[in-house]
């Protein structure tokens, strides 16, 4: 965890510096035989321009930017925060059992899209459709999930099927499942004429980067951590639908509910993932 948020302050300081960077340059419109770099960090857009003779231009006062040529953009503009859940196989909201127990206050969501493509008409992921309509398809981004459960039962490592151990000596300060995905959501965008309301819906497909359970227990007077890495037997893809209302589409409410089970199919128990929240920017 100390690696992850090492990286993800590296990588903040950097955009923040090549923001810094972009603000002393001219304005120049770039053409099509040069290659850009786009740069979005919230609403502020950062083009590096390499030209055909090699040379680089930083700039972030472009307007109406058009392209034939196929380009990417780092792009902070999209987090969202919210709970987790889980759902059984009879779409009851409820504990499952006493073993898999939520705290659903702290069984947190994070989404951050940071990666849009654009080429010809589609830009910033997006292409328009029809009037007030968009179609978001080609941005990709980052999830974590986290399960914060109640009981003393912790998945166990290295199994071939579903197995929970309790530990009978120690109760549990904290145990829960930590899941990353990298994700391609396809949302149909409309914005209803003359108000600041956006309406988003459509489906979310995604790709299990890593999992990892953690345990915090007290044994007498000390303060004992425990971190172990594994598949746990879930699921490596997932997908489902998606829904929400923003504002200007940046502060805003939504809600995912998966149609994969969050454990592979053999498991025997058909757990379906849901989140809720807020969209920050």
């Amino acid at each position: 965890m100390r690696t992850n948020l090492n990286f993800i302050s590296l990588f903040f300081i950097t955009i923040i510096s090549i923001t810094s960077v972009a603000q002393t340059t001219g304005d120049s419109i770039p053409d099509s035989k040069k290659d850009t770099t786009i740069i979005r960090l919230n609403k502020n857009t950062i083009y590096i321009i390499k030209n055909e003779h090699k040379q680089t231009q930083i700039n972030d006062t472009i307007k109406n930017y058009k392209t034939n040529k196929f380009h990417t953009a780092l792009s902070i503009n999209d987090l969202t925060l919210g709970i987790n859940g889980l759902i059984n196989n009879n779409i009851e909201l409820r504990d499952i059992s006493e073993n898999l127990q939520q705290q659903y206050g702290k069984s947190i969501n994070f989404k951050l899209k940071f990666f849009t493509f654009s080429y010809k008409k589609i830009r910033d992921g997006q292409i328009k459709i029809a009037p007030n309509l968009k179609l978001g398809f080609a941005s990709l981004e980052l999830e974590y999930a986290n399960y914060r459960f109640n009981s003393n039962y912790k998945l166990q490592t290295n199994t071939n099927h579903l197995t929970l151990k309790e530990n009978t000596e120690n109760d549990y300060y904290k145990n829960k499942l930590t899941v990353s995905y990298i994700n391609l959501p396809v949302t149909f965008n409309y914005k209803v004429k003359k108000t600041p309301f956006v309406f988003t819906a459509g489906i979310d497909c995604g790709v299990r980067l890593r999992s990892h359970t953690k345990v915090v227990y007290y044994s007498g007077n000390s303060k004992n951590k425990r971190k172990e890495h594994d598949d746990f037997n879930l699921n490596n893809f997932k997908y489902g639908v998606t829904a929400g209302i923003s504002l200007k589409n940046h502060f805003g409410i939504f809600g995912n509910v998966s149609l994969s089970t969050l454990f592979k199919s053999n498991q025997n128990i058909d757990l379906y993932p849901f989140s809720v929240g807020i969209r920050l920017f």
